[in-house]
């Protein structure tokens, strides 16, 4: 699940860049809503990295409390970007009316799939690492079931 959410995360804050670049190019929007996705982007890259790389290692029984940690982080930032944020007053955001706010920034059926896959992932990898077969599987020696141990060709 990690390394799903991590891959989907990259390609997430490279989009959000192209949105925070958009707003702060465009002279009729404000700077706070460039600010806030500029924010969101670093943070969901920082975010998809961690995930990435502690998925990898946590395959090795190492890196649980960052795994988890980062999804915590995933967990937090998907609710500030798809439901804080849009549901801010249009006049916190430096605009004069809610027609003025960019399509990017409003509740959308792009921003409700978002939240959908961003959320479900961030819940169904905070639920597995915090199983109890998740936390004795990773302080357990790695079992070789798949190395033979008597390799004699008369059999055990």
């Amino acid at each position: 699940m990690a390394i799903i959410s991590g891959s989907l995360g990259l390609f997430l804050g490279l989009l959000n860049f192209f949105y925070a670049i958009d707003f702060s190019n465009d002279s009729s929007n404000p700077n706070t809503l460039a600010g806030l996705f500029y924010l969101y982007a670093f943070g969901v890259l920082l975010t998809a990295v961690a995930l990435l790389t502690t998925g990898i290692t946590f395959l090795g029984r190492k890196g649980y409390a960052v795994l988890l940690g980062a999804a915590i982080s995933q967990a937090v930032l998907t609710i500030a970007r798809d439901l804080v944020i849009p549901a801010m007053p249009y006049d916190a955001l430096g605009y004069h009316s809610s027609a003025a706010v960019p399509w990017g920034a409003k509740f959308n059926p792009a921003l409700a799939l978002e939240f959908m896959i961003g959320a479900g992932l961030a819940t169904a990898t905070i639920c597995l690492l915090l199983l109890q077969t998740s936390k004795a599987w990773r302080t357990e020696p790695p079992a070789s079931d798949f190395i033979e141990h008597n390799p004699s060709p008369a059999g055990p």
